[in-house]
């Protein structure tokens, strides 16, 4: 399995905001994040960062508006 734990970087601190993601959608200024329970996270105001699959990792930074 390859599934991937996603993070925002807010105010120089990281948060987990999802466990095993195996879906990211890009829709207009949202990532629609999935994970293989069905449960499912919506960010705005981000950009993507990184993605480590050493680390099952995937990493987003909160933009400032």
């Amino acid at each position: 399995m390859c599934e991937a734990d996603a993070f925002v970087i807010e105010n120089n601190t990281e948060k987990k905001v999802l466990s095993d993601v195996d879906i990211v959608e890009f829709e207009e200024d949202r990532v629609i994040l999935r994970n293989i329970f069905g449960e499912q996270q919506i960010l705005t105001n981000v950009k993507f960062k990184l993605y480590s699959n050493r680390d099952r990792k995937l990493l987003f930074e909160k933009c400032l508006l």
